[in-house]
C-alpha cells in the first residue's frame, strides 16, 4: 500500500519509484516518512502509544499535500485510515500477537489516540 519506508538502521528513506505515478505521490511519501523518521530516532523502543501517534502525526502531515482538495472531514477520515494501515504493517510490537488480534489491537488503539494526536 505505501511507496516508501524509513529504515532507522540506515537512517534512510527508500521511495518505491516504480511504484509511483507522479511527483504527488513522492511528496506525499516524503511528508509522511520524515515524520516517522523524526519521531523513531530515539534511542529506546516506543510505546505502542506513541508509536501510534507518531504514525497519526505522519498520516495527517501526508495530507496536507491534497490541502485545497479535500474537506476537513475528508482529511481528517483518510488521516485515520492512513494511520490505522501504516500501525498494523509498522507497528514494532506486532509479532507479539497473531494477526487477527493485532489488527483488532491496532485499530483500537488508533481509534483511542486518534483525537489527541491528530490536533498535536
Amino acid at each position: 500500500m505505501f511507496k516508501g519506508f524509513y529504515r532507522p538502521a540506515e537512517n534512510d528513506i527508500v521511495f518505491c519509484l516504480n511504484k509511483m505515478d507522479n511527483l504527488v505521490e513522492v511528496k506525499e511519501t516524503l511528508e509522511r516518512e520524515m515524520v516517522v523518521a523524526c519521531h523513531q530516532r530515539s534511542p529506546s523502543p516506543p510505546s505502542d502509544e506513541k508509536e501510534v501517534c507518531t504514525f497519526i502525526q505522519a498520516c495527517r502531515q501526508q495530507s496536507s499535500v491534497y490541502a485545497g482538495y479535500l474537506t476537513a472531514q475528508s482529511a481528517y477520515s483518510t488521516s485515520m485510515m492512513c494511520a490505522q494501515v501504516l500501525f498494523r504493517e509498522r507497528g514494532s510490537n506486532f509479532q507479539q500477537y497473531p494477526f487477527d488480534i493485532w489488527v483488532r489491537y491496532a485499530d483500537t488503539l488508533v481509534k483511542e489516540h486518534f483525537d489527541r494526536c491528530y490536533s498535536e
